[in-house]
């Protein structure tokens, strides 16, 4: 007995792949793989595991070209790209009572991130604004360029492989995984996997070899689905979808804004025509200045049990297999594609065709009354037809009923024919309230009404481009062929960049802001020449070329670069140098030399610095000063006269005043001093010791 597919899978919750990976829950399933929960047993931490279908496993070219495409995504390191962390081909499901259905096959083991995918956001209604949508391409594009830039073309970008963590950050998943599917036989015509023909390029349709230029192309695909509800080129079957994109120019609707003329240059059909992933990042970041700041993205959590690809076997968008977890996806029978949070829609006006051409309907010719008995003998023609035996019917009765025809068929054209010929008046139709709406969808409502339409476009400092912001006339009604006039905002007028450099910081972010443009400082440098505080440098982000009085559009970001003054310098050694020498080093480094009144110095020899404060290595500002001493050399006194004094009277006389001492005394005790070294008169230093002859 067959073991159901839930079954099976329940069947493999608490089982451990490659002896690592613990299998928590499902998350979701498709046609070739199912996407579990799993914790890493070795490393405590959450990680999704995708196991594919045991098929692929007896493919020896698929299980080759897994192994590669597997190491190489494993290689990628981007914020948005998903981290690969592990493959394998685990045996440990295998054999056994209760396995599941995807034992022993091949399986790819990634960060796990609980925001959801951007399918199961569309699946369950919630649509995107332009503007949600611009930022969703935008990370796609960062995460694209750099793995194109790595070599590798993901060939499978669709709602489903554009997942998000907590924090909203979108990665990009399954890099390298639909190439190694596409050459295990699954895919039809060759190159294209089929449960992703929905986003398939024209020349994966054809089987060419493709490039980056591939996941542009599915990506606008899915910006549209993002924005509309409906894929573009989606058809009943595999066949009808792939080729009803071959040379055909992506539709891009009103509901798209500024995003539409992008997204047509990413959709076109002949890759040497289309923007690569570089080219539509930076289309997106200049027309993102032009539109409204998004709201938080509608995600939705990652939980069991949701789709993880699209069937391979229809174009439908998938369902959720959860019960109670929401409505049923965008396009099945039992919901219409949800509304995105944009402006309400102006509901379309129709002409009453039934009413401006119908009239009377012509009454049916009356029969003719039969005539008296006389007039029948009188005119034999005119007697009733005699009865075909057997059938009890007139034999003329069919030249009676053309006769009816005729007579009700020639009255039908008269009435036709008075009402074409007589003189109508125009249809009128009511004019609302247009402003406050883009101009594109009042000109899709009111098309039919068959007025003469004006387009006029204004600045307007508080309406984004494209929406009405006045009309003439503001209501009434209007017959076909009168004249509405429509302004629509051109946005805020452009004006020019203001010079603020030489400007201190305050004075400079004010008059950015003043001229409706936002200004950041980035940095800041040591300038010899301007004062701390001050705006040494601004460009314009994106534009670095731009100068004073280009013309930029409000809101644009100008970056400030703000003085730190000049740079601190240490104070340097100044032993052994003269006053000039020791002026000129300070003088050299900006510092100022202040000389202080010379000193006497034992230890330095006369004009050499001395001291200096502060010390030698002080982090000084330029213009500081610092106190510079010059030694006089060292102090010198007279030694006194001591010839005649006693021993006594000389050795008091040698310390008075502390600048002697007495040295070594000869002769007898009892005499008086005959002599003294060094003698008197003589010029000593402090200290010097005075030696004694008595006699």
């Amino acid at each position: 007995m067959a073991v159901s597919r839930d079954a099976s899978r329940a069947a493999d919750i608490g089982r451990t792949l490659g002896g690592r990976y613990r299998l928590v829950a499902p998350l979701g399933t498709g046609a070739s793989a199912t996407v579990y929960l799993a914790e890493d047993v070795m490393l405590a931490r959450k990680v999704a595991v995708k196991v594919l279908h045991p098929s692929l496993a007896a493919d020896a070219a698929f299980l080759k070209r897994f192994r590669a495409e597997a190491q190489a995504a494993a290689a990628l390191s981007h914020p948005h790209v998903v981290a690969v962390f592990d493959w394998g081909t685990d045996q440990a499901l295998d054999g056994g009572p209760g396995t599941g259905e995807w034992a022993g096959a091949p399986y790819l083991v990634t960060e796990y991130l609980a925001g959801g995918s951007l399918r199961a956001m569309l699946d369950r209604g919630r649509l995107l604004t332009p503007s949600q949508a611009l930022m969703v391409g935008l990370e796609t594009c960062r995460g694209l360029e750099y793995a194109h830039a790595q070599g590798l073309v993901h060939r499978d970008i669709k709602p489903a492989n554009l997942l998000f963590g907590d924090d909203g950050r979108l990665r990009i998943a399954d890099f390298g995984l639909a190439r190694a599917i596409a050459e295990a036989a699954w895919t039809e015509p060759a190159g294209v996997v089929l449960g992703t023909a929905r986003y398939a390029s024209p020349e994966q349709a054809k089987g060419q070899p493709v490039d980056g230029h591939t996941d542009v192309y599915s990506l606008a695909l899915t910006l549209v689905e993002s924005v509309t509800g409906s894929v573009p080129f989606a058809a009943d079957t595999t066949v009808a979808t792939l080729m009803g994109r071959i040379d055909k120019l992506l539709p891009v609707s009103a509901e798209l804004g500024q995003l539409a003329p992008v997204l047509e240059r990413a959709g076109r059909p002949d890759p040497a025509e289309r923007l690569d992933a570089p080219e539509l990042a930076r289309a997106l970041v200049q027309i993102a200045r032009l539109m409204p700041r998004p709201g938080p993205l509608p995600l939705v959590r990652a939980s069991t049990f949701d789709r993880v690809d699209e069937s391979p076997t229809s174009l439908s968008p998938p369902t959720t297999l959860a019960a109670g977890d929401g409505p049923p996806p965008v396009g099945s029978p039992a919901q219409a594609p949800a509304t995105p949070v944009e402006p309400e829609p102006i509901p379309p006006v129709t002409i009453d065709t039934a009413s401006r051409w119908a009239g009377p309907a012509p009454a049916p010719a009356p029969e003719p009354e039969p005539e008296p008995a006389a007039a029948t003998a009188a005119h034999p023609a005119a007697a009733p037809p005699a009865l075909v035996p057997g059938d009890g019917t007139p034999r003329h009765r069919p030249r009676r009923l053309l006769a009816v025809l005729a007579v009700a068929i020639l009255a039908g054209l008269g009435a036709v024919g008075f009402l074409l010929l007589r003189p109508t008046s125009p249809k009128s139709y009511a004019v609302a309230n247009y402003v406050g709406r883009p101009l594109e969808q009042v000109s899709n409502a009111i098309g039919p009404n068959g007025w003469a339409v004006e387009r006029e476009e204004i600045f307007d400092e508080a309406v984004e481009a494209g929406v009405v912001v006045r009309q003439n006339p503001t209501g009434g009604m209007l017959r076909r062929g009168e004249r509405l006039v429509l302004w629509a905002s051109k946005g805020p007028a452009p004006r020019g960049l203001p010079e603020v450099k030489n400007l201190p910081q305050a004075e400079a972010e004010a008059a950015l802001t003043k001229a409706g443009l936002t200004p950041r400082v980035v940095g800041d440098a040591f300038d010899e020449a301007v004062p701390a505080g001050v705006v040494i440098g601004w460009s314009v982000a994106e534009h670095p070329e731009y100068a004073a009085g280009q013309e930029v559009t409000k809101g644009t970001e100008v970056q400030l670069v703000v003085s730190k003054g000049p740079q601190p310098r240490s104070r340097p050694t100044l032993k052994d140098l003269t006053w000039e020498q020791a002026q000129a080093k300070l003088t050299e480094l900006g510092l100022v030399a202040v000389r202080q009144p010379d000193e006497f110095s034992d230890t330095v020899a006369a004009t050499i610095v001395s001291r200096v404060e502060p010390p030698v290595g002080t982090q000084l500002n330029r213009g500081d000063p610092v106190n510079v001493w010059i030694s006089l050399g060292p102090q010198l006194f007279d030694v006194p006269n001591l010839v005649g004094l006693t021993i006594e009277d000389a050795k008091a006389a040698i310390v008075n005043g502390g600048v002697f001492t007495p040295g070594s005394v000869t002769g007898p005790i009892t005499g008086t001093v005959v002599a003294a070294s060094p003698g008197a008169g003589e010029k000593q230093r402090r200290g010097t010791a005075i030696d004694l002859t008595l006699g």
